[in-house]
């Protein structure tokens, strides 16, 4: 909790959207010529380097069959720091972070991850999702003005995320993730 308190929290959810945005700008250190750009080299910014597939990290890992290394990529740790930020934000003081979350509309770069990789992501990581999920819904920034963090297109994705609804009828998981499973059931 402390490292939190000290942490950046504003830099926190930056490197959280920047992680899971889909497509990421490829950058190439390399020398430039007459100021030509070699082939297969991008400028600062310049998107034409950009991966042609969403997710490509996580999907090359993922084809590997090396499923041991999928819980070391910074996507899926990311998820545990996405839980702990919800966890502690009332010590944290959500008026300092949810602002910078409604803005960035972090949940909707994060459930779009989520719902593509949620058939290879084991128990821990879904349970991790849950709880992180369930203790953003808690928070009294959501609860004042909902409609502000979570639209439409969010609440679709909710609901293609097969895994929530076998923790919420789980009977001693449900109780840690109530807002969760109150949510789900309004929907």
């Amino acid at each position: 909790e402390e490292a939190l308190q000290s942490m950046d929290l504003h830099l926190l959810v930056d490197i959280m959207i920047r992680t899971w945005r889909p497509v990421r700008i490829a950058q190439y250190k390399s020398e430039v010529k007459d100021g030509e750009v070699k082939d297969g080299e991008v400028k600062d910014g310049d998107e034409k380097g950009a991966d042609a597939e969403p997710y490509a990290r996580m999907k090359r890992v993922i084809e590997s069959e090396n499923q041991d290394r999928l819980k070391d990529l910074q996507e899926i740790i990311a998820i545990g720091w996405f839980e702990q930020l919800f966890h502690h934000m009332e010590a944290l003081g959500e008026y300092r972070i949810m602002p910078k979350i409604r803005g960035d509309r972090l949940l909707s770069v994060f459930l779009p991850f989520v719902r593509e990789f949620q058939g290879e992501l084991d128990d821990a990581t879904k349970r991790c999702i849950c709880r992180g999920i369930s203790n953003f819904l808690d928070t009294e920034s959501f609860l004042d003005d909902p409609d502000k963090f979570i639209g439409e297109e969010e609440e679709a994705i909710l609901m293609d995320l097969q895994f929530i609804e076998g923790y919420v009828s789980d009977s001693g998981f449900r109780k840690e993730i109530r807002p969760l499973a109150d949510f789900m059931q309004d929907l």
